[in-house]
């Protein structure tokens, strides 16, 4: 049975209009549904990340085998560190480059349900305004999947996030057609040298250069090799 939709556009210019829908979309997060909105990138999938029902709802969404670990964003720095390890390499990382375009991979904290993942998580600040506010508003990391079919490219166009979504989730926040970018650059931050997982719009050579001034403290308190790879999709 299809339910309603409600499809709200936000932008920067009417920021109270936009304040609103944000609230909304937060409430409707908090409530344990998945909203559609957009993202740095593509539009995304949002629930909360700590709510096991919630983030089953988005691999049925779609259509992704569970056991598959899901992304999340945070509002900021402060937040990371409620829910997952935040060692040194990922701090520093974290407050050279977030908000922005770069996942990091830590443990998690027992606050995550293994529903998300059991190895550890996959984490970003995004620059986006709408996608931090309502995981600011929510205060909890929200989940930050691409808002499409798993193993189908991401959706950047409004015309087929609302055909794809309309009847299937309570609320879309439309910002209209996305600028199409490169997924962010994924680092595996649980040992030293980091290892790389996605190259994007954070060269590698960059962070590395950053994390030269704590490589020596980070060689003796972190291990040489990470544990199981975290399959991230976006």
């Amino acid at each position: 049975m299809l339910m309603k939709t409600k499809v709200l556009t936000v932008n920067l210019r009417e920021r109270e209009k936009a304040a609103r829908s944000i609230e909304q979309a937060a409430k409707a997060i908090s409530a344990g549904e998945v909203i559609v909105f957009p993202t740095e990138t593509s539009y995304g999938l949002g629930a909360d990340a700590t709510n096991p029902q919630a983030v089953a709802k988005v691999y049925e969404l779609k259509g992704r085998p569970e056991g598959k670990p899901l992304p999340i964003i945070v509002s900021d720095l402060g937040m990371a560190k409620e829910y997952a390890e935040i060692n040194p390499v990922a701090e520093e990382l974290a407050r050279a480059f977030m908000p922005g375009p770069l996942t990091l991979i830590v443990d998690k904290k027992p606050s995550l349900p293994d529903a998300l993942s059991k190895q550890g998580v996959a984490f970003r600040i995004p620059s986006n305004h709408f996608a931090r506010a309502i995981t600011s508003e929510s205060g909890k990391p929200v989940t930050s999947t691409s808002a499409n079919e798993s193993d189908k490219p991401p959706i950047y166009r409004e015309s087929e996030v609302r055909q794809a979504f309309e009847g299937k989730v309570p609320l879309i926040l439309s910002s209209g057609d996305l600028t199409e970018t490169l997924s962010s650059t994924i680092i595996d931050t649980r040992c030293y040298p980091p290892k790389l997982v996605r190259e994007g719009p954070v060269p590698f050579t960059e962070i590395m250069k950053v994390l030269d001034s704590i490589a020596k403290k980070a060689e003796e308190s972190m291990p040489s090799v990470c544990p199981p790879a975290v399959e991230v999709q976006e």
